[in-house]
């Protein structure tokens, strides 16, 4: 289909079909099978229980979530989807934001 670039990793045509891929999201069902399972398999209640499932999945996508050096806007979509990543890879963070909550 004109829209499975959108949700391949690599290669992605994401950000220059934006308002189509974003239309024909449904289709991420169907492309992005990949992803699926790894959003089935790290979940934050799963996550635990399959960290190491999940951190590898994850390596790819660590760089989004250290400070400094963050590949964060180069990488935005895998990011974006990867967004669990940032309860393995940004736990000095997370510590703090759950001790520090208002």
């Amino acid at each position: 289909s004109e829209f499975e670039c959108c949700f391949t990793n690599g290669n992605s045509c994401y950000q220059e079909k934006k308002q189509g891929c974003d239309e024909h999201y449904i289709c991420e069902d169907i492309y992005g099978e990949e992803d699926s399972e790894f959003k089935a398999l790290c979940t934050p209640s799963n996550l635990q229980k399959n960290w190491d499932i999940c951190k590898s999945q994850c390596s790819e996508f660590e760089c989004c979530f250290t400070n400094g050096n963050s590949c964060y806007q180069e990488k935005k979509q895998g990011c974006d989807e990867h967004y669990i990543c940032e309860d393995i890879y940004g736990e000095e963070d997370s510590e703090f934001k759950a001790l520090c909550t208002p």
